[in-house]
């Protein structure tokens, strides 16, 4: 028979990684409230990598961190590649933050190719960017989920920088 203060030690660990889990149990979803300062940072043959703030509300009490994504860009409904995050991003509980997020995109055709549409869209006064496909994020201890993403907006070109 094992001593009772291993027992004990075993029920404080298992009540502390039930407490720790509980919050990320009921998920609700976080909201993109803003999408601003879209800035080219790198041009390449076949990679672009771009950076913009997103302010996002985490009704959430847990904070957690977003480690992968796996998403299709497109440009006026043309697709334009795969982009993943550059690096993982901390998402706080229970706030509203602007977080500055790199992305690199792997083109699905060179950009030389892609030139007239984006010339064309130029013209018109902005571009409407897709986003769609999915995010992985990890709260708590241990506890991993993945999320749907599809979102579309319009860029002001006037607003558009880059470095």
């Amino acid at each position: 028979m094992k001593p009772i203060h291993s027992n004990i030690k075993l029920i404080v660990a298992m009540l502390i990684i039930s407490v720790a889990t509980l919050g990320c149990m009921k998920f609700e979803e976080v909201e993109v409230q803003k999408v601003e300062n879209f800035k080219i940072k790198d041009l390449k043959e076949s990679e672009l990598y771009f950076s913009l703030d997103l302010t996002v509300m985490n009704p959430n009490r847990s904070s957690f961190t977003i480690n992968g994504s796996d998403l299709d860009i497109s440009l006026n409904g043309n697709e334009l590649g795969n982009t993943q995050l550059d690096q993982n991003l901390k998402i706080e509980g229970d706030s509203k933050q602007t977080l500055t997020v790199h992305l690199k995109t792997t083109l699905k055709e060179a950009i030389t190719e892609q030139l007239g549409g984006m010339f064309l869209a130029a013209l018109t006064g902005g571009i409407e960017v897709g986003v769609k496909g999915e995010v992985t994020g990890k709260c708590c201890l241990f506890l991993k989920k993945s999320f749907p993403v599809e979102h579309k907006e319009k860029v002001d070109l006037s607003k558009f920088q880059l470095n």
